[in-house]
């Protein structure tokens, strides 16, 4: 009985390990290339809010609302405080802020401001508790809008001049606004500025681990 053995072919050893040289070579011509890019073309995280535009569209309760034309809108919180020596202003500089707002909605033809509520403007029976503090230095206003929360960063923009403007007339009171959406536009804004400072200092420190981790470059 004849029995036959097939000689083993060799395997075709990889141009990768033939020419290991040649491989790191290309590889850090193609990270310079990619990281000379990225410096030239300018880089930037961009992780979406929950306000945003991008993150609403996620929901479909939201989607459909946005689609429709009736966007989820925001709301101004506006807070006055005045200094031991003023406190008599908070109440005029208060009206002079709502006088305002209610300015910015007849100009904007309602598209801006729906509704105001302040002391003395709202219907709230305790309405002296919720909008002012009990030593009576600070005051609230919360102004609801027609802005799409996801516009309300560039929209607060618009408001800054008007609002700092009447409080010429009341030195000594200090004001602070902000709204559900452009909050969450500083906040999402100063992480990706995080971000993108920390791939400085994390690129480096991840190739020195990895060259430690298999001994190699």
């Amino acid at each position: 009985m004849n029995s036959s053995v097939e000689p083993l072919q060799a395997k075709k050893t990889p141009v990768w390990l033939k020419r290991p040289g040649l491989v790191v070579s290309l590889w850090l011509i193609l990270a310079l290339a990619l990281g000379l890019s990225g410096l030239l073309l300018g880089s930037h995280t961009n992780l979406p809010g929950p306000s945003s535009l991008e993150a609403l569209l996620r929901n479909p309760g939201e989607k459909l609302a946005i689609e429709n034309g009736i966007p989820p809108t925001d709301t101004l919180v506006i807070v006055l405080t005045a200094s031991p020596n003023s406190v008599t202003q908070l109440q005029p500089a208060t009206d002079r802020i709502a006088e305002r707002l209610l300015e910015l909605r007849r100009a904007d033809g309602s598209k801006l401001i729906t509704s105001i509520m302040s002391r003395g403007r709202t219907w709230i029976e305790d309405g002296d508790s919720l909008f002012g503090s009990a030593d009576g230095k600070h005051a609230l206003i919360r102004a609801r809008t027609s802005v799409p929360v996801f516009e309300a960063a560039s929209e607060l923009q618009r408001w800054k001049t008007p609002l700092e403007s009447a409080l010429k007339e009341s030195p000594g009171i200090q004001l602070n606004y902000m709204s559900f959406g452009s909050a969450d536009s500083e906040i999402f804004e100063l992480i990706h500025r995080d971000l993108d400072n920390s791939l400085i200092y994390t690129i480096p420190i991840t190739l020195i681990v990895l060259m430690c981790a298999f001994g190699s470059f």
